[in-house]
């Protein structure tokens, strides 16, 4: 996971975070590999 923390000195309210959770991708991208290596060894 990912994190941006943006902190405003002046109005500590105003905070912000960004999370991004990458674990989705990393499975997209593992499956999709796989069924190219696959495909390859059908040929």
């Amino acid at each position: 996971m990912i994190r941006y923390r943006k902190q405003n000195l002046n109005d500590p309210e105003q905070d912000s975070e960004i999370a991004v959770d990458l674990t989705p991708f990393i499975f997209i991208a593992a499956g999709y590999i796989a069924v190219k290596v696959l495909l390859r060894t059908l040929d």
